[in-house]
């Protein structure tokens, strides 16, 4: 579990973690090299990442403790192009934070065009990404930005910069006041 999911969890939030098609567990036993998955994997505008966030968010809505409507989206990197989609298609979604949104393509903007919901944008000033993160916020009726100093691509921002996952924490208790934990989060050791 990565470092904002423990925090969101602490505060309270459900928290669902997704690997979309072509990483991890996803792959189903198949080579990360398989033609197959380096097909999805490489291929970002032609491979519907934002299916797998929408079927998630879908799930995430018919859970018992869950509020349907008051649903927060976290995306990284490549997860943030089918976060900002999903967002922009679903009313449920009431809060979103985007971590390194590169490349942002046609479909990504006509997104950030779209969106009336609260966004937190997030990246560093040497990543390569940067200028994608500065254009979609340019979009946005309600972005707000953090540029952290220095570092590289934005997987680095939490081991160089501990408070992050509680200043998004913060945004999120600020946009979606959390209500009576459903789940608590309890941290097990893989056997």
């Amino acid at each position: 579990m990565l470092t904002f999911e423990k925090e969101f969890s602490r505060r309270g939030y459900p928290v669902l973690s997704i690997e979309l098609r072509g990483r991890g567990a996803s792959m189903q036993g198949m080579s990360y090299d398989s033609p197959e998955v380096f097909d999805v994997r490489e291929n970002l505008l032609d491979s519907p990442y934002e299916l797998d966030t929408m079927a998630a968010i879908e799930f995430l809505a018919t859970q018992r403790g869950i509020d349907p409507e008051k649903i927060a989206l976290v995306g990284e990197a490549r997860g943030s192009r089918s976060t900002l989609i999903a967002a922009a298609s679903d009313e449920r979604v009431k809060s979103l934070i985007l971590i390194s949104a590169y490349d942002p393509d046609d479909t990504m903007i006509q997104a950030a065009k779209m969106l009336k919901i609260p966004v937190m944008l997030i990246d560093t000033e040497t990543n390569w990404a940067t200028p994608g993160t500065l254009q979609i916020h340019e979009l946005l009726e309600r972005g707000q930005l953090m540029i952290y100093p220095r570092l590289g691509h934005s997987h680095h921002i939490p081991y160089f910069h501990p408070e992050m996952p509680a200043f998004m924490g913060d945004y999120l208790e600020r946009m979606l006041p959390p209500g009576e934990p459903a789940y608590q989060y309890v941290e097990k050791p893989f056997q």
